[in-house]
């Protein structure tokens, strides 16, 4: 049985999740800052980040080699291969708090 901070997680996750579906597509593809990153890829760094950093656990954990291998530093270069970009809103937060 689920404890209460994980039915809270869950209901913050629920709410982000109806939140990000209901952002207008002009809004998810304006920069936060003049040259910046659009919020959608904001959102998809977040998503990114989290899911290596687990993995990262997870290889320390299971002490499988080569866990502790540097991660790419050239954050712009790697976001701006991803497909985020391309994504329409309802696809970008797809994931987020479905899983």
């Amino acid at each position: 049985m689920p404890t209460q901070l994980a039915k809270n997680f869950r209901a913050e996750l629920n709410t982000l999740h109806t939140e990000l579906f209901a952002l207008p597509q002009s809004l998810a593809d304006t920069p936060w800052r003049v040259g910046g990153w659009t919020r959608k890829q904001i959102v998809g760094h977040l998503l990114d980040s989290a899911a290596n950093n687990r993995q990262r656990f997870v290889r320390a954990k299971t002490g499988a080699s080569g866990w502790n291998c540097p991660m790419p530093n050239r954050r712009s270069v790697v976001i701006g291969s991803s497909s985020y970009s391309s994504l329409s809103n309802r696809r970008a937060a797809g994931s987020v708090g479905n899983s």
